[in-house]
Parts: C-alpha cells; sequence; structure tokens
C-alpha cells in the first residue's frame, strides 16, 4: 500500500513538474486581422472562449487596429479556429491571418494586449499578472516568463521602481537593533 502511494505521490509530482516547463519554440504564432472585436468585452470573450476551448494558448487583441496574436500548440489549429470564429460567433469574423515567428518579444506584446494594456505602454511598466482560466500553473509560468524578459529588456524602468532607502547602513542596522529588543 506505501509503495502504491509512494509511486502516485511520484506521478503528481512529475506531471505538476512537467506543467511548469513552458517551451515557447514549440509553438506557433499568428498574427490575425479581425472584424467586429471592437470593444474590450468583445476582445476578452473571443480570447478566453478560444483559450477555454483549447483552441489556442493565448489570444490577444488590439481593439484600436483590428488585428491580434493567437498562439497554437499545433500549426492545424488556426484553421479550426478560424472556422470556429466565423461560425459560431455572431459579429465576430476573422478576416486574415499570418504566421509570425514566436519570439520573447511578440510573446510579451501578446500578453500586455490580453492584459488590455496598450503595448506602447509596455516600457513603461511591468507586466501585470494574468489569470488563464483555472490554469493557475500555467498562469503562473507565463508570467514569469513575460517578467523575467521584461526585466531583461528595460533594466533601467526595473530599477527606477524601487527607490533607494534614505537610511544610511548604520541607522538600518540601529533599527533593526531597536525592533529584535521590541520582540
Amino acid at each position: 500500500m506505501r509503495t502504491y502511494i509512494y509511486l502516485l505521490l511520484l506521478f503528481v509530482s512529475l506531471s505538476l513538474k512537467a506543467q511548469q516547463n513552458i517551451d515557447i519554440s514549440k509553438w506557433f504564432a499568428y498574427k490575425v486581422y479581425m472584424n467586429g472585436v471592437n470593444d474590450q468585452k468583445t476582445s476578452d470573450y473571443v480570447a478566453r472562449t478560444l483559450e477555454k476551448n483549447q483552441f489556442a494558448v493565448m489570444a490577444s487583441f488590439d481593439i484600436k487596429g483590428g488585428q491580434g496574436y493567437i498562439i497554437v500548440e499545433a500549426a492545424y489549429m488556426i484553421n479550426e479556429i478560424e472556422k470556429y470564429i466565423n461560425n459560431t460567433m455572431l459579429g465576430v469574423h476573422l478576416e486574415n491571418y499570418e504566421m509570425v515567428e514566436l519570439t520573447p518579444d511578440l510573446l510579451m506584446d501578446a500578453y500586455y494586449l490580453r492584459g488590455n494594456v496598450s503595448i506602447e505602454n509596455k516600457s513603461k511598466e511591468l507586466p501585470q499578472f494574468i489569470q488563464f482560466g483555472p490554469y493557475t500553473q500555467f498562469s503562473n509560468s507565463m508570467y514569469d516568463i513575460v517578467k523575467k524578459h521584461w526585466i531583461q529588456k528595460y533594466p533601467e524602468a526595473y530599477r527606477a521602481m524601487f527607490k533607494p532607502s534614505p537610511l544610511t547602513p548604520e541607522q538600518i542596522e540601529e533599527q533593526n537593533q531597536k525592533l529584535n529588543r521590541k520582540n
């Protein structure tokens, strides 16, 4: 019985570890041109529907430009997505798409659009965490990838987020000693 429990725990831990490893080189990205995605509510609805039905790993749309990105695990899925959107979503039409190379920069752009943040503002603010449905581990891993890339690309903006303490190291040590005496 113990062996069975250990094997079960090992299997669960290995499957959780497998969920943590995201390899974007195995994904395919498409730049899509949409008609009817002209407000935030529709943009979120289309993106969440594609993700929830597991058509796409991530979908995001720019409501100003009528374009966006759809990231899939298999290249053929874009055809299924096109059929699904054009046949089931009233008022929304996928006009055209083109395959683009999925780079960390493109992933970051798509992530910002998914979070309803303009791409023009990405150099000014750290990406916000996005929860992708019930997939917490996936959400955490995606956020970690995008955040690390943002820090590498905009190190000055990242450093500017943290203001140095006006206290000297001696003053900090003195405050720590006072706190330790109180405890």
